[in-house]
């Protein structure tokens, strides 16, 4: 059965509690893109906060799992396997729950049952 995972609005916030938690939050990165956004996006895309929401957003749209999940948060934001495994499991229980979806049987071309028509006389 597909899955589906809809990410809560306050994912962003979601991160940078859990980087924090964790000693990861850069503030200083955040901040110096906020005040000069061309300048400082490349320092930004280093950063632990978009590195980490990359990975969230890539495994929502089901690119990688969420058994792939704590490997890749290790790589990418160059921690140990304890860490990572510790923030994957945060991040699944507070963003990346999945749904299943049922499969729905597509409309029958479009054609309506008939329904009997009340201002009708049947004929005889």
């Amino acid at each position: 059965m597909p899955r589906k995972i809809n990410l809560p609005d306050k994912t962003p916030d979601i991160i940078k509690d859990v980087l924090k938690k964790n000693d990861l939050w850069e503030e200083e990165s955040f901040e110096k893109f906020l005040e000069d956004p061309e300048k400082y996006q490349e320092t930004l895309e280093e950063s632990s906060g978009y590195k980490l929401s990359n990975l969230i957003n890539r495994c929502a749209e089901g690119e990688i799992s969420l058994e792939e999940l704590p490997s890749l948060i290790k790589k990418e934001l160059d921690i140990s396997k304890q860490k990572a495994n510790k923030i994957s499991k945060e991040l699944e229980e507070k963003i990346l729950r999945i749904e299943e979806i049922e499969e729905v049987a597509p409309a029958s071309g479009g054609i309506k049952p008939k329904k009997p028509d009340i201002y009708r006389e049947p004929i005889q």
